[in-house]
């Protein structure tokens, strides 16, 4: 009987740790924060799109980031000037943490001219633990605005010391 056990066990203990991939908790919660800067024609109608990174470059495309809004829809304008916006999404937890993104977009609509201050990202999962990072932008995202010619606006920090903030710790 102790040997069935024992080697009931070992069975349970390798599958365990050859397959945590099966795990529900590989999938997070991504929460993001976008503070657009309370200027003159800061604000956009255009479609917004988000990609995270992590230090694998393992990413998540965010076609559509006002699509994802847990604002009013009804009441609320997106990316208005002034205001933080707050958006939230499921996904793959990535492998390494979170060090990049890239906000672009697709510079239609009346007015597309854009000012972000900056995008903050919270990544939550269970037995996971949490993590935060918040991307400086202070810049236009247009094509009419200084630097012109693109509205598209990347952060790299995988390079610096990823510093956790508030209660989120550093496993995810």
């Amino acid at each position: 009987m102790e040997i069935k056990l024992l080697i009931f066990s070992i069975i349970f203990i390798v599958a365990f740790l050859l397959f945590p991939a099966y795990a529900k908790d590989d999938v997070c919660t991504y929460i993001v924060y976008v503070q657009t800067r309370y200027a003159e024609d800061a604000t956009t109608h255009a479609n917004v799109k988000l990609v995270l990174r992590d230090t694998y470059f393992q990413d998540i495309n965010i076609t559509n980031l006002k699509s994802w809004g847990i604002m009013s829809k009804y009441h609320h304008y997106y990316f208005r000037r002034g205001n933080l916006d707050a958006f939230a999404f499921k996904g793959k937890c990535m492998k390494g943490p979170l060090c990049s993104m890239t906000l672009s977009h697709d510079n239609t609509c009346v007015a597309p001219s854009w000012y972000v201050d900056y995008v903050e990202v919270t990544a939550i999962a269970p037995n996971r633990g949490c993590r935060k990072i918040k991307f400086p932008v202070n810049a236009w995202v247009a094509v009419d605005k200084p630097p012109y010619g693109s509205a598209r606006w990347g952060v790299y920090l995988c390079d610096e010391i990823v510093r956790d903030h508030g209660n989120c710790s550093s496993k995810i």
